[in-house]
């Protein structure tokens, strides 16, 4: 089959639209169709910030725990995420075999046989009722059962192995059920209580990987099929055999020199090679485990210099200057102040560096007004320390 030609700054200009980071939208739903979803909590605000016109915090409250369009789920791999409701099974149920090693050697470790484990999930189910629980008052109930089940979660690593089954084989997830996503907990829940629509029990993980195959290439492509397997989680033969299912309805693109194929269907590919830009050199900030960052093993590898990726590592997440869909500095929040700080690899142009601060302004007057209780938190980078945001003091 031939491979089509397009160049990197073309998949930028075009993935910039979609994601509604150039121009903003007017929707947030249709900023999240975009970009496919979003970091939770505090990014989850900041990335809809820079996407919407006019965006507030109860907007996406709203969203979540009124209008249940969306919902805000724990996924393998240890990330929360903003998705849409309807694809919450294909997360929930796609496999994830190192998850599922680790959680079978604890119970192992711990003597747990199989009878005793159907036990155990039957046990966490009826303990959890139609209502949620953090993993605290679970475990403490789970405890107070007494006897043989009793005794068994309150050996190390029991419980945390059972739920972590019980999340992949979609008969439990952890989300928040009362909001708002910034002060909310996440708690456990049975998912035929949390999607009495959703039919997620009895759909097969293999089906649910093909589901967010499909989704995933729409959504996120050009892409390769190592950046499915990493973004979804499963092992090579799981991430394969869905890919392979997918493979004869996708189009095989090259992207300038970057030297492994990548694969969109033909619907976007005709969308992406019509598409103009609007503006050379477009600049948009995006915050930490934005959907621009991480959508991809190496977005910056992907379509951008390699100047980013040692600044960054491959899969940079960290507040992120975007020239044109590269990453070309980071940025700094005084919330209180409604302060940007802009920090540049190197040196912009003058009508970068403008078009930057016109962001900035924007993104610490939403701060300021929206999330003034936004404070640093310092995580390591390739680089030394990078700061990122929490809510709450």
């Amino acid at each position: 089959m031939s491979e089509l030609k397009v160049t990197g700054e073309r998949v930028n200009a075009f993935r910039l639209e979609r994601h509604g980071l150039w121009p903003r939208v007017g929707s947030l739903a249709r900023a999240i169709e975009g970009c496919g979803f979003l970091p939770s909590r505090e990014s989850a605000y900041l990335g809809l910030a820079a996407r919407v016109e006019g965006f507030c915090r109860a907007d996406l409250d709203h969203e979540v725990f009124t209008e249940g369009n969306f919902v805000e789920l724990a996924t393998s791999r240890g990330y929360s995420l903003v998705l849409p409701r309807a694809l919450a099974p294909a997360f929930l149920k796609s496999p994830v075999a190192e998850e599922r090693r680790l959680a079978e050697e604890s119970l192992a470790k711990a003597q747990v046989a199989g009878l005793n484990r159907e036990v155990l999930f039957d046990a966490v189910e009826d303990v959890l009722g139609d209502e949620g629980l953090p993993i605290g008052d679970l475990r403490e109930r789970l405890r107070k059962t007494g006897g043989q089940t009793g005794f068994l979660f309150a050996k190390p690593g029991v419980l945390p192995a059972a739920l972590s089954l019980l999340r992949q084989a979609g008969r439990v997830a952890r989300t928040d059920l009362t909001g708002p996503l910034d002060a909310g907990p996440q708690v456990f829940v049975r998912t035929s209580v949390l999607f009495p629509d959703l039919e997620v029990e009895t759909l097969d993980a293999g089906e649910a990987l093909r589901i967010l195959c499909a989704w995933y290439f729409r959504v996120h492509g050009p892409a390769t099929r190592a950046d499915f397997g990493w973004f979804c989680g499963a092992d090579r033969e799981h991430a394969a055999q869905a890919f392979e299912f997918h493979r004869p309805n996708l189009t095989t693109l090259r992207i300038d020199e970057f030297p492994y194929p990548l694969y969109m269907p033909p619907a976007g590919v005709k969308d992406m090679i019509e598409f103009e830009s609007r503006m050379p050199d477009p600049v948009a900030l995006v915050p930490f485990g934005d959907p621009w960052l991480t959508s991809h093993e190496g977005r910056t590898g992907r379509f951008g210099r390699r100047e980013a990726i040692e600044k960054l590592g491959v899969g940079p997440s960290f507040p992120a200057i975007l020239v044109g869909g590269e990453v070309k500095g980071l940025f700094s929040i005084e919330a209180e102040t409604g302060t940007v700080d802009l920090e540049w690899f190197g040196q912009p142009p003058d009508n970068i560096l403008e078009r930057a601060r016109t962001m900035a302004m924007h993104l610490g007057t939403f701060v300021k007004d929206e999330m003034p209780d936004l404070t640093p938190l310092t995580l390591p980078g390739p680089q030394g320390d990078v700061v990122v945001y929490r809510l709450g003091r």
